[in-house]
C-alpha cells in the first residue's frame, strides 16, 4: 500500500428490463463503450469506473473479478466492506445474496454473501494446519433511524441500540450479538434468520421492497500455529505468534425513491423520507471525501447513524468496494443519472487501511522477542562458570516479576553460579566499571558547578545592562535641555561638595573583583554619565537665574518711554552683562560652598 492509501474500487451492474418496464414498452438509455469500462448516458454523457458488468454478467463473474480477493485481504488483517447502491428495485439485494432465499436458489445465482462464506470455509481448511481461524457474525439493520439487533430481536423492546468510538477511533454497537459459527452451513442459517426479520414492503415499483439499510458483518480471527521441535527455536516461534483480527462487512442500503412514482402514504412515506435522508448524508461524506478541494474541511459523519457505521469502511481503515445497480430503462433516466454520479464521485475517496493486530498481543510478542534476544546474549556469555545454567535463571527471573526478593535471590544465585575459573575476571571487570562509574559522576558534578556559575554571571551582566540603559535614558532626557552662552570661567566642570549616591553597580564592581575588561569600561562609561549629569544640574540653575534677571529688567524698562528705551538699550544690555556675571560668580560660590 502506498502512503497515499488506497482507492475506494466501483463496480456499475446494470441489470436487464424487468416485466413491468418490458410492459410499459421503455426503451434502453445506457449503453456501455466497447472495450473500456465505461457507459454512456442520455447525450453522450460518460462515466468511467473499476468494473463494469452488463446486462448478461452473472453472479460468478462479478465474485471472480473483484470481492474474491477481499477474502484473502481480509485473512491477512485488514477490514474489508462491500457496499450496495442504487435506486429501489435495481437488483441491490439480489446481488448481495441478503434475501431470505439466498441459500436457497440455483448455485449460479448465488450471491455474494453466500459465496464469500463458501470461500471462508474453504480456506479455513486450507490453513487449519498452520493457523487457528475464529469466526464471528453479527446482523444488524438501521430502519427509521434506529438500530436493530436482527439476530436477537427479542432483547429490543422499542429502543435503539447506541453508537460509540473506541479510543482508537473505531466504531462499534454495544449490545450487538456476535455468534459463533463453525461451518458455512450454520452462517448460511444466521444470514437467513436475520434476513428473515428485515422489514420490508410493497411499494408501486417494487413489491418486495428493503425499508431499511442492513448490514451483515463476518469477524474474522487469525492466529498463526507452530509445531514446537525438540531445543529452543521451535518455542521461541511459538511464541512469536500474534492473532489479527478484521471484519468484512456487507453493507445492503434501502434504494433511493420518488414519493410521485412510488404513491407511497403513511407509514411507507416516513420509511421513504428516512431512507432518503440518510442517503443524503451518505452523498455529503463521499462529496466531502472526494472532493479535493474540501479534503482539509470537516466530515459530515455524524450528520446521520448510517454514516458513523460507514465511518470506517469511507476514509478509514478499510478496502471498500462499491457496486452501483442502476436500471436501463429510460423512465428511470433521473434516478439512473444520480446513481451514476453518486458512484462516480466514490472513486476520488482514498481509504488508509492497516493490519489490524490486538495491542496487546503486539506487547507481548515485543517483550517475548526481547526474552529470546537476552536468552542469546546469555548462551553467548563467555565469562560464566561450568555450572552456570541459562534456562533455570530465566525462570527463576521469570517466577520473581511479582516481587523483589525473588529477583534478588535469582541475582544472588547468578553470582554464585559464576564462581570458579572465571571469578577475578568477573571481579576485576566490576571493580573497572564502579571506577569508571565513579568517574563519569564526578565530572558531572563539576559541569554542574560550572553552570551555576555561569548562570550567576549571565544575571549580573543583565543587571548591569538594565542599569547602563536606565542611565542613558536619564542623561538623553537632560540633554534636551537648550544651552545658553557661558562665561570662560564656567567651561571646566567644578567639583560638587554634595556626597553623590553610590552607583547602581557597586555590588556587581566588588563581586566580579575588577578581574574582567568589559565590567571595568561599564564602570568608567558610569562615571562619565555622572559627571555629565552634575554638569548639566549646574547649567540649569545658571539658566534660572538668568532667566529671573532678564523678566526683572523687562518689568523695570517697561515704565520709561519709548525713546529712553533707546537711549539706554547699551546700558541694559551693559547692566545684563554684569547681572549674568553676578550671576555666575554667586552660582560659582554656591557650589564652592
Amino acid at each position: 500500500m502506498d502512503e497515499d492509501g488506497v482507492s475506494v474500487r466501483v463496480a456499475l451492474r446494470v441489470r436487464p428490463l424487468n416485466s413491468k418496464e418490458v410492459l410499459e414498452r421503455s426503451k434502453e438509455c445506457l449503453r456501455p463503450v466497447v472495450g473500456e469500462p465505461a457507459v454512456v448516458i442520455g447525450n453522450n454523457q460518460v462515466f468511467t469506473y473499476d468494473y463494469v458488468f452488463e446486462q448478461k454478467s452473472g453472479q460468478s463473474e462479478i465474485y471472480d473479478t473483484c470481492i474474491k480477493d477481499l477474502v484473502d485481504v481480509c485473512f491477512n488483517g485488514y477490514n474489508a466492506t462491500v457496499l450496495a447502491y442504487g435506486q429501489t428495485g435495481s437488483g441491490k439485494t439480489f446481488t448481495m445474496g441478503s434475501n431470505p432465499s439466498s441459500a436457497y436458489v440455483d448455485k449460479s445465482d448465488l450471491g455474494v454473501i453466500p459465496r464469500v462464506i463458501t470461500e471462508l470455509f474453504a480456506m479455513i481448511d486450507a490453513k487449519k494446519a498452520t493457523h487457528k481461524v475464529d469466526l464471528r457474525v453479527s446482523f444488524l439493520e438501521l430502519y427509521n433511524e434506529d438500530i436493530r439487533d436482527m439476530l436477537n430481536p427479542e432483547s429490543q423492546t422499542g429502543g435503539s441500540l447506541p453508537i460509540r468510538e473506541n479510543p482508537n477511533g473505531e466504531v462499534y454497537i454495544p449490545g450487538l450479538v456476535e455468534e459463533r459459527v463453525r461451518s458455512g452451513e450454520e452462517m448460511l442459517q444466521t444470514l437467513v434468520r436475520g434476513s428473515l426479520c428485515r422489514t420490508t414492503g410493497a411499494t408501486l415499483m417494487n413489491l418486495s421492497s428493503s425499508r431499511s439499510h442492513a448490514i451483515f458483518t463476518v469477524i474474522v480471527e487469525v492466529t498463526p500455529l507452530t509445531i514446537p521441535t525438540q531445543g529452543e527455536e521451535g518455542m521461541a516461534e511459538g511464541q512469536a505468534a500474534s492473532t489479527v483480527r478484521s471484519h468484512f462487512n456487507f453493507v445492503d442500503l434501502a434504494g433511493s425513491e420518488r414519493a410521485k412514482r412510488t404513491k407511497a402514504e403513511g407509514q411507507r412515506l416516513k420509511e421513504g423520507i428516512n431512507i432518503n435522508s440518510g442517503l443524503l448524508a451518505l452523498g455529503n461524506v463521499i462529496s466531502a471525501l472526494g472532493d479535493p478541494k474540501r479534503k482539509a474541511k470537516h466530515i459530515p459523519y455524524r450528520d446521520s447513524k448510517l454514516t458513523r457505521m460507514l465511518q470506517t469502511s469511507l476514509g478509514g481503515n478499510a478496502r471498500t468496494l462499491m457496486i452501483a445497480c442502476v436500471s436501463p430503462a429510460d423512465t428511470n433516466f433521473e434516478e439512473t443519472l444520480n446513481t451514476l454520479k453518486y458512484a462516480y464521485r466514490a472513486r476520488n475517496i482514498r481509504n488508509k487501511p492497516v493490519v489490524n493486530v490486538d495491542p496487546v498481543q503486539m506487547q507481548l510478542m515485543v517483550l517475548r522477542k526481547q526474552v529470546l534476544t537476552l536468552r542469546e546474549e546469555l548462551s553467548r556469555c563467555t565469562c560464566k562458570g561450568g555450572s552456570f545454567d541459562v534456562d533455570r535463571l530465566l525462570d527463576s527471573v521469570s517466577s520473581g516479576t511479582g516481587g523483589g526478593s525473588a529477583g534478588a535471590a535469582a541475582a544472588a544465585a547468578l553470582g554464585t553460579e559464576r564462581g570458579g575459573a572465571g571469578s577475578e575476571a568477573q571481579q576485576e571487570k566490576i571493580s573497572q566499571l564502579e571506577f569508571e562509574n565513579q568517574c563519569l559522576e564526578n565530572m558531572v558534578r563539576k559541569l554542574q558547578r560550572k553552570t551555576g556559575d555561569l548562570q550567576a554571571k549571565c544575571r549580573q551582566l543583565e543587571e548591569e545592562k538594565d542599569c547602563l540603559m536606565e542611565l542613558q535614558l536619564a542623561t538623553a532626557g537632560d540633554s534636551s535641555v537648550p544651552a545658553s552662552p557661558r562665561s570662560p570661567s564656567s567651561s571646566s566642570p567644578r567639583p560638587s561638595s554634595r556626597p553623590s549616591s553610590p552607583s547602581p553597580l557597586a555590588t556587581a564592581r566588588s563581586s566580579l573583583g575588577g578581574e574582567e575588561d568589559v565590567t571595568r569600561r561599564h564602570m568608567a562609561t558610569i562615571e562619565k554619565l555622572n559627571h555629565l549629569l552634575r554638569e548639566s544640574e549646574l547649567k540649569r540653575k545658571r539658566l534660572k537665574r538668568k532667566f529671573t534677571a532678564a523678566k526683572r529688567r523687562n518689568s523695570l524698562g517697561q515704565s520709561q518711554s519709548s525713546r529712553d528705551k533707546e537711549e539706554d538699550v547699551p546700558s541694559v544690555i551693559q547692566s545684563g552683562g554684569e547681572g549674568e556675571s553676578e550671576a555666575d560668580s554667586e552660582s560659582d560660590s554656591e557650589v564652592t560652598a
